[in-house]
């Protein structure tokens, strides 16, 4: 399952969002059709539920006598909750999702490969702003990761 690509959407005033097709057709074959949705950086994360289980299977995994470890389980683990695609292919938010997110009503959904993220249109233009100030110097730094892979594809 590969997310890409960045899609508008308006949120209704249930708080349900339109899920774009190339995103519902990533999980349309697995056995638990349903995303599941915690707090990123300043936006939701989207993950089908594979995804998510093998995360908890990786978290579990961690030393939870470390003070960033817990901090991290707070945030990202104990925030997620399981969303089901309704018939009409929209995804619920629940409100403590949309409040972290500050989601109103123009939302931007950005396909990051293994999951999604959902960001108040707004918010993702500020934060556009500043990595394309910083855009050369990421560009270069990704470049050198690929270098053992063959042609870079950044730019």
């Amino acid at each position: 399952m590969e997310f890409n690509g960045q899609f508008i959407h308006t949120l209704d005033a249930k708080g349900r969002l339109n899920t774009p097709t190339r995103f519902k057709e990533a999980i349309k074959d697995s056995p638990e059709e349903l995303f599941v949705l915690t707090k990123g950086a300043k936006c939701i994360v989207a993950y089908p539920y594979e995804t998510w289980q093998t995360i908890l299977k990786q978290a579990a995994t961690l030393d939870t006598s470390r003070k960033n470890v817990k901090r991290y389980i707070r945030f990202f683990i104990s925030a997620a909750q399981e969303c089901n695609l309704d018939k009409a292919g929209r995804i619920l938010i629940p409100q403590t999702l949309r409040e972290h997110a500050g989601l109103d009503k123009d939302i931007l959904l950005a396909g990051m490969l293994s999951h999604f993220e959902i960001w108040d249109k707004a918010r993702w233009d500020e934060d556009m702003a500043e990595i394309e100030k910083d855009f050369e110097d990421i560009s270069e730094e990704v470049g050198q990761m690929f270098e053992d892979t063959g042609p870079s594809p950044v730019h």
